[in-house]
């Protein structure tokens, strides 16, 4: 078996995980802080991944978070550009 390490365990560095170990590679993921940490961070997941994530195995999971299909963004002054979203994503 084969032995990778991923720098990382956020969604990227996880999913790689998940996949390397699918394809059986023993893999190590190496990640600075502790689980669960608060991250203020705009996650979102495009819907073109569904069926990358269902190979992983972890769409189940995602199913209850929000689905998109609008975005909008302020800046500090409060200003507001809204759009639709095409193809739509999850919020993570």
């Amino acid at each position: 078996m084969k032995k990778i390490g991923i720098i990382g365990g956020g969604i990227a560095g996880l999913a790689l995980a998940i996949d390397l170990s699918k394809r059986n590679f023993e893999v190590t993921v190496f990640e600075k802080n502790t689980y669960p940490n608060h991250k203020v961070c705009g996650e979102y997941v495009s819907a073109e991944s569904i069926p990358y994530l269902t190979y992983l195995g972890i769409y189940k999971d995602l199913k209850e978070f929000p689905h998109l299909k609008k975005l909008e963004v302020s800046s500090p002054s409060g200003k507001k550009f809204k759009a639709n979203i095409k193809v739509g994503g999850i919020g993570v």
